[in-house]
């Protein structure tokens, strides 16, 4: 149609220039020429955006279906996840329980002894994990390990130390020696890497003794009561986990009435403050120290308050267990 409208406007000029020329009357079309192709250029340009629209609004349209489909995927795709995020809350719940229920409760049967514990994982599960032994009315083995790393796979791990103190402490062999089998047994299981320290050791009311051996642990704590002072037993062998063959050295001291021995994984000694300052073992001592003519249950609760304080809104950054033997009688 432009075309059209050219040959028009041309076909006017001339006409107009030869009327002119000849000085013949005439009507001037050039105008009407002029007005009909820019007529055909709005038509042409209508016509164009038109077609334009409606490919926009188709164009629209499917975008739009499009978009629903996908809205209605993702939708799909999250309630999935969040359905499989329930369960596996619910796993890790259900996990948490069963660990929990594997820790000893806190006895009422050991004779002579008093025993205060507190557990506190970071994540739902923990590879923190302490045990007792009541061999007999006067001998007690006691088991704390500290897996490396925390959650699910430290907690696996636990439970496999668990089973495996069970089995061989059960016999009442020698500390060193339990480690040292515990050691090469899991070994045989662990493939990646994992490693764990752990102390244990046995109190023999009828000797006043407690035997022990560490492998890697922080040291037990050792509250005299007669000198009214708190001491630190040496560790007695090597990080736990990563070659067989590992030999662990007994050590030997002797206890008293009133005596306590103070079980407890690194949760305890890195709590921190606002500055980033680490609670630390010679702060855990002197509030050992500063309670310890109270009552054992009491004496813990003070300690728990000592930390909270010194921590503020403490949050867990790591594993926290703590445990304490008392010796009531001999």
């Amino acid at each position: 149609i432009i075309l059209i409208g050219l040959v028009i406007l041309t076909l006017s000029v001339i006409y107009d220039i030869v009327s002119v020329t000849a000085r013949i009357p005439y009507l001037p079309l050039t105008l009407s020429g002029m007005t009909f192709l820019i007529l055909s250029f709005a038509w042409l340009l209508g016509n164009r955006y038109t077609e334009l629209y409606n490919r926009l609004d188709e164009e629209t349209n499917l975008l739009e279906v499009k978009v629903r489909e996908r809205t209605e995927e993702l939708r799909d795709a999250i309630f999935k996840l969040q359905e499989r995020n329930k369960q596996h809350e619910k796993d890790l719940r259900l996990a948490r329980v069963i660990q929990m229920n594997l820790l000893p409760d806190q006895p009422e049967n050991l004779e002579g002894l008093r025993f205060v514990a507190h557990y506190l994982p970071m994540d739902d599960l923990g590879g923190d994990f302490y045990d007792i032994f009541p061999f007999s009315q006067t001998k007690t083995g006691f088991l704390l390990t500290d897996v490396a790393g925390h959650g699910v796979a430290a907690a696996l791990v636990s439970m496999m130390l668990k089973l495996a103190f069970t089995s061989e402490a059960k016999n009442d062999k020698l500390p060193a020696e339990v480690l040292t089998q515990v050691n090469d047994s899991m070994m045989s299981h662990l493939t990646t890497g994992e490693f764990f320290t752990c102390v244990y050791g046995v109190l023999d009311r009828a000797k006043q003794s407690f035997i022990y051996a560490s492998g890697g642990h922080l040291p037990v704590l050792h509250y005299k009561k007669r000198d009214h002072q708190i001491y630190e037993l040496e560790n007695t062998g090597p990080i736990m986990g990563f070659r067989r063959g590992v030999e662990f050295e007994n050590k030997e001291i002797k206890v008293q009435e009133g005596d306590r021995l103070i079980f407890y994984t690194d949760g305890v000694i890195e709590a921190r403050n606002a500055r980033e300052d680490e609670f630390g073992l010679d702060r855990l001592k002197e509030t050992l120290l500063k309670y310890s003519e109270s009552p054992l249950d009491r004496s813990v609760q003070a300690l728990m308050r000592e930390l909270y304080s010194y921590s503020g809104d403490w949050t867990v950054q790591d594993d926290f267990t703590l445990f304490i033997v008392e010796i009531v009688q001999l």
